[in-house]
């Protein structure tokens, strides 16, 4: 295997790495998947799912590795059916969404269970859109380099240690 390492390190006529521009690529592309999973799996639960009230009945608070705490709101679902519908969302966030208390439009999904407040899915809409469009400056970037922009030009340096 270090004969294709040597071989990707050779520089090009202009002195660049092909390496460097297969690392932005790899990067972009990787971000531009997780983006369009994100949008995807939004879109889905959003076609799957009804329009609800949600009451806010607990916030869930926890501190990451690095003393950051961590807020992850808890619905519950109205209905006459008892005992009420219940969903702790898999987003944790540094910020506080909703607090306990409030009662918020969402969607739920009764296949899966899944409730989610409009200001989640809007949160998860644009952190979609934001992952796209760093992957496309990325792969815009590689072939920015494979043409012969130096690195340390780029907007977005891709740091791999």
């Amino acid at each position: 295997m270090p004969w294709l390492v040597n071989d990707l390190m050779v520089r090009d006529r202009d002195g660049f790495l092909l390496l460097t521009a297969l690392k932005h690529l790899l990067v972009g592309l990787l971000f531009l998947v997780i983006g369009i999973f994100m949008t995807t799996s939004n879109n889905r639960f959003i076609a799957a799912s009804e329009p609800a009230e949600l009451p806010v009945y607990k916030v869930e608070s926890r501190k990451d590795s690095d003393g950051t705490i961590m807020f992850r709101p808890m619905f519950a679902l109205v209905t006459d059916k008892r005992p009420q519908p219940t969903y702790t969302g898999g987003l944790a966030a540094s910020f506080m969404i909703h607090r306990a208390g409030d009662v918020v439009s969402g969607r739920y999904d009764a296949a899966t269970g899944m409730i989610q407040s409009d200001r989640l899915t809007e949160i998860i809409r644009w952190l979609a859109r934001l992952m796209q469009v760093f992957g496309v400056i990325a792969v815009v970037q590689s072939v920015t380099i494979r043409l012969g922009m130096p690195e340390f030009m780029l907007p977005l340096p891709v740091r791999v240690r």
